[in-house]
C-alpha cells in the first residue's frame, strides 16, 4: 500500500544542502534575518486568530531579556584554560522554553570543564538559539540541513510500504525495526501521545496514515542521525527525551556507535535532574532507576535510625507539600486518619484494601522493560476485571492525580479515557470496587496508609509502598522489579491468578522491608542532581499551558561563584567518568545525615 510521504519527501528535497552547517557562523546574516521574519509573521499571523499568543510571546521576550542581565558577565565568560576536552552534544529538539533553558544549565557546566558545546536543534528553533547563546553556546547543528538523499528517501518509502502492508497491530509494530532502531516504537507511541488516549485503534485510516507518516520520517531521522554522526565525533551526547519520532533515531545512532550518551529527567523534586548513562545494562531501562549492579552495593551498606529518619522526612516532605513537582498531583488533597479514608470512601471495614494505582492510559510506555499486557489501559481493563472477581478484599482504583493538570494543559474537556473503558468493558462496578477520582481530596500517603496491597505496572508507588512492608503486584520490567521487594509476575495468568488471590499475600519479612527502604532512600534522596548555581521557578497561579511555567533562573551573581559551584563540578565529573552508569551522591554516614532537610555528604 502507499503512505502518505509526497510531503515528508518534497521536504527533504526543500531543504537539501550538500555542505549542511556545523556552527552558527556558517549561516549569512541575511539568511538568520530571513527565518527570524518568518518567526515574527508566523506570531502575528497566530495573533489573528487568537490574540493571547501576543500575550505569551511578550512573557518570553521579558524572560529572556531579564536573563540576558542576568546571565552577562556570569554565563558568557569561559573558563582560562578553554575548551580543550572535545564536543559535547546537546540533542534540543523540543522546542520547550524549560527544555532548552536546562539544556543550557548542563552544556554550561561542561562546558565550564574544558568542553566545546554543540546543539541539534531546528533552524526555525528562534528561542533556542536566542537562549542557548546567552549561556555562551556558540554552535548550532539544524536538522533540516542533513536530508536525506533521493536514494535513501527512496529505501524509505519502500521499508515503509513494506511494513505497512502486512499486519498492523501492537506486537507487529514494536517488532518493526529499521538498522537496529526501534522505529516501530516510536512512531506508535508519538501517535498515541498526539491522539491522548489509550492505544490507537490501527484499524482506523486516519491513525493508519498518521502511523505510516511517523514512520517514515523515522527511517528518515535514521539517515539523517547518520550524516551528523559521520561529521562530529562528541565526547558526551546529552537528551532530555530519547524516544519518540524525533529524538529515538538520533538516540539510537548515537547508542550504537558506542557514544558517551546521557539521559537527564526531572527528579521527583523541585530544581532536581536525574541522570541516567545508557549502556547495555541500562539499556530500556526507566531513567529514574538504579542499575542492578548499583544495586548490589547499596544493599551491602549500614542502615541506622537516622537513615530511617532521613527516608520518613522524604516522604513527609513529598506529600507534605515541600516539593511543587508532587504539589501539583496533590492539589485541594488533605491528609487524612484511617478511619476518615474508610468512612469517606465506604470501605468494609473487615476486609483489607487492595489499592490499584492506575497509570494515565495514552501515555503509552513501549520503551522500558516489559508489559505483561498490550498497554496501560488493556493493563487496566483486565486488573478491573479481576478486581471485580475478587470480594475477599476492598479494591480501591486509584485514577491518576496528573491527569487532572495534563489535561487542563491540553484544554481536553472530554469525558476520562478510564470512564469510557470501564462503561465499554467492565460495565457496573460492584459494591467492593471503588472508583476514586482524579480530582478527589484525600492525600496520596493517606491512601498508603490504609494500603494492604498494591498493584502498578512500574509505578512510583511500587518504590514507596514496600518500604511501609506492603506487598506491590507489578505487570511490567525496567524499573525495579526484580530487585528483591515487588511481586512480580511472568505471564498475564500469573498475575491475573495473584490478583484473585490477592487477600493471600503476606506481608513483606523485614528483609524484603529494609531493602526496598535503601533502594527508596538512594532514588529519592541520592539519585537527585539538586542545582545549586541555578533553579526552577514554578507559578501556581497559573491554570493551562504556559511556555515559562516552570522556568530556570540564574542563582550566582559572578563566574567565580559559577565557575565554583560544586553542583556543576559533580555533573561534570560525573559525565566524562563512563564507569558509573546512575548519578548518585554517596551513601550518608550517620553523621552526615539531616532529616529535616534529606542533605546528604558530598561526593
Amino acid at each position: 500500500m502507499t503512505v502518505g510521504v509526497r510531503d515528508e519527501a518534497q521536504k527533504e528535497n526543500d531543504h537539501r544542502n550538500t555542505e549542511p552547517g556545523v556552527t552558527l557562523g556558517r549561516f549569512s546574516a541575511w539568511r538568520l534575518v530571513l527565518l527570524d521574519l518568518r518567526y515574527f509573521g508566523s506570531v502575528a499571523f497566530r495573533a489573528l486568530r487568537d490574540w493571547r499568543g501576543l500575550v505569551l510571546e511578550r512573557d518570553v521576550w521579558r524572560d529572556w531579556w531579564r536573563f540576558r542581565r542576568s546571565a552577562r558577565g556570569v554565563l558568557d565568560a569561559l573558563s582560562p584554560g578553554g575548551n580543550t576536552r572535545g564536543d559535547i552534544l546537546i540533542v534540543s529538539l523540543s522546542g520547550m522554553i524549560y527544555s532548552t533553558k536546562l539544556e543550557g544549565v548542563l552544556a554550561k557546566a561542561l562546558q565550564l570543564r574544558g568542553y566545546d558545546p554543540v546543539v541539534l536543534t531546528s533552524r526555525y528553533a528562534f528561542w533556542a538559539r536566542r537562549y542557548f547563546s546567552l549561556y555562551g553556546v556558540r554552535r548550532f547543528i539544524f536538522v533540516e540541513d542533513f536530508s536525506a538523499t533521493p536514494t535513501e528517501i527512496e529505501v524509505a518509502r519502500k521499508r515503509c510500504e513494506e511494513f505497512m502492508s502486512g499486519p498492523v497491530d501492537l506486537p507487529t509494530c514494536k517488532a518493526w525495526n529499521f538498522e537496529g532502531a526501534s522505529v516501530g516504537q516510536y512512531a506508535v507511541s508519538t501517535v498515541a501521545r498526539s491522539l491522548h488516549r489509550g492505544m490507537p485503534d490501527f484499524r482506523d485510516p486516519k491513525v493508519r496514515a498518521m502511523l505510516g507518516d511517523q514512520l517514515l520520517h523515522c527511517i528518515l531521522g535514521i539517515f539523517r542521525a547518520k550524516r551528523i554522526f559521520a561529521g562530529l565525533h562528541p565526547e558526551i551526547c546529552l537528551f532530555n527525551e530519547i524516544n519518540y519520532s524525533d529524538y529515538g533515531p538520533v538516540y539510537a545512532v548515537a547508542y550504537q556507535q558506542g557514544l558517551n550518551v546521557i539521559q537527564f529527567v526531572h527528579a521527583l523534586r523541585d530544581s532536581a535532574l536525574i541522570f541516567k548513562r545508557s549502556v547495555p545494562e541500562t539499556y530500556r531501562i526507566h531513567p529514574n532507576s538504579i542499575s542492578r549492579s548499583e544495586m548490589n552495593r547499596l544493599s551491602t551498606l549500614p542502615w541506622g535510625t537516622k537513615h530511617e529518619e532521613m527516608l520518613q522526612g522524604e516522604f513527609r516532605g513529598r506529600y507534605g507539600g515541600n516539593s511543587f513537582i508532587v504539589r501539583r498531583d496533590q492539589a485541594g488533597k488533605q491528609m487524612k486518619d484511617r478511619e476518615a479514608v474508610y468512612s469517606q470512601l465506604g470501605l468494609d471495614r473487615r476486609k483489607k484494601v487492595a489499592v490499584v494505582f492506575s497509570h494515565i492510559l495514552w501515555d503509552a510506555n513501549l520503551f522500558y522493560g516489559d508489559d505483561l499486557f498490550d498497554d496501560n489501559e488493556h493493563w487496566f481493563i483486565e486488573t478491573l476485571r479481576a478486581a471485580c472477581r475478587n470480594d475477599r478484599v476492598n479494591w480501591l482504583i486509584r485514577l491518576h492525580p496528573a491527569i487532572g493538570w495534563k489535561r487542563e494543559l491540553d484544554n481536553d474537556m472530554s469525558e476520562l479515557n478510564e470512564l469510557v473503558a470501564i462503561r465499554k468493558h467492565v460495565g457496573t462496578l460492584p459494591a467492593h470496587v471503588k472508583l476514586l477520582m482524579p480530582d478527589n481530596d484525600i492525600n496520596s500517603y493517606s491512601i498508603f496508609e490504609i494500603a494492604d496491597y498494591g498493584v502498578t505496572i512500574r509505578g512510583t508507588v511500587g518504590i514507596e509502598l514496600p518500604c511501609f512492608g506492603v506487598p506491590v503486584l507489578t505487570a511490567g520490567t525496567g524499573r525495579y522489579s526484580g530487585l528483591g521487594f515487588t511481586v512480580d509476575s511472568a505471564t498475564r495468568n500469573e498475575y491475573i491468578n495473584r490478583l484473585l488471590k490477592i487477600h493471600e499475600i503476606p506481608m513483606l519479612n523485614d528483609a524484603q522491608t529494609l531493602l526496598a527502604k535503601k533502594h527508596a532512600l538512594a532514588v529519592f534522596c541520592l539519585r537527585p542532581w539538586v542545582m545549586k548555581a541555578f533553579g526552577n521557578a514554578y507559578d501556581t497561579e497559573i491554570k493551562g499551558f504556559h511556555p515559562l511555567n516552570p522556568s530556570v533562573f540564574l542563582r550566582a551573581t559572578k563566574f567565580e561563584d559559577l565557575d565554583g559551584s560544586d553542583d556543576l563540578r559533580k555533573f561534570a565529573e560525573w559525565a566524562a567518568d563512563r564507569r558509573s552508569y546512575d548519578y548518585l551522591e554517596k551513601w550518608p554516614l550517620a553523621e552526615e545525615v539531616s532529616a529535616d532537610s534529606g542533605a546528604v555528604g558530598t561526593m
